[in-house]
């Protein structure tokens, strides 16, 4: 783990204490500059990702469908793979990782690609399971140039981000009314340290703490996906601008 980052989350809590500009704060925090120029310290050539192509694809037991890259050269072939079969393998585990009583239950499934510039490949997907309508929701990010897992300390310091989900400026929950103020209160309950832990733990070979927590770019936000009491909606979403 990064030396700094202990350092980064105590600046985190004095900047919002104090009061000072969070738009500077959120800037100096933010990985984007680094990861656009992957050969910066290295010395090797960049590798440039694809814009991908999408096709699109459907799961036994699931309503609806979902989007994957489709390699339109050999160049981009094996990213596109690697990074298919990282989706593909999430979806196809739902019906059993939401099954209740050991019987799958109807599973409904929206998802959306939020980036695909050819540094990331970015999609959030929505789930609405079973005949009491529980919802799930997780996001998945990846290299374009490599089809590798994008770790989230890419993008931002995974402490200072868990302290500004706490804030109310800094975050967006994209839940609106009522909701939304039952999610913020949810994610003060459980703490800056808790929702750290849990973006940490997000693993794209474990599915279950994918649901539990994970996040993907959509734009030139971070959205953290958290999984929440059904009461709250079910899952939380919180975009921080980087």
């Amino acid at each position: 783990m990064n030396r700094n980052r202990p350092l980064a989350l105590l600046l985190a809590a004095a900047l919002l204490l104090a009061g000072c500009s969070r738009e500077g704060f959120e800037a100096s925090l933010s990985r984007a500059d680094e990861s656009s120029a992957p050969q910066a310290q290295s010395g090797k050539p960049e590798q440039v990702g694809a814009v991908y192509e999408l096709e699109e694809l459907t799961a036994d037991g699931i309503e609806g469908s979902y989007q994957v890259p489709a390699a339109a050269d050999e160049a981009q072939e094996k990213a596109a793979k690697r990074i298919s079969r990282s989706i593909r393998g999430m979806v196809k585990q739902l019906p059993e990782l939401l099954a209740q009583d050991g019987a799958a239950p109807a599973i409904t499934l929206e998802s959306k690609v939020t980036r695909n510039d050819g540094t990331w490949f970015s999609i959030s997907f929505s789930v609405v399971a079973g005949e009491d309508e529980r919802r799930f929701g997780w996001g998945m990010t990846f290299d374009s140039a490599t089809g590798g897992a994008a770790g989230l300390d890419s993008f931002i310091e995974p402490e200072a981000l868990s302290v500004l989900l706490l804030d109310g400026p800094s975050a967006e929950l994209l839940e609106e009314g009522d909701a939304s103020e039952a999610q913020r209160a949810y994610l003060t309950a459980q703490g800056s340290e808790s929702l750290c832990g849990r973006l940490l733990k997000s693993d794209y070979g474990d599915p279950q703490t994918v649901l539990d927590a994970s996040y993907y770019l959509d734009g030139s936000n971070v959205v953290a996906v958290f999984a929440a009491p059904q009461e709250d909606g079910g899952v939380v979403r919180a975009a921080i601008k980087i």
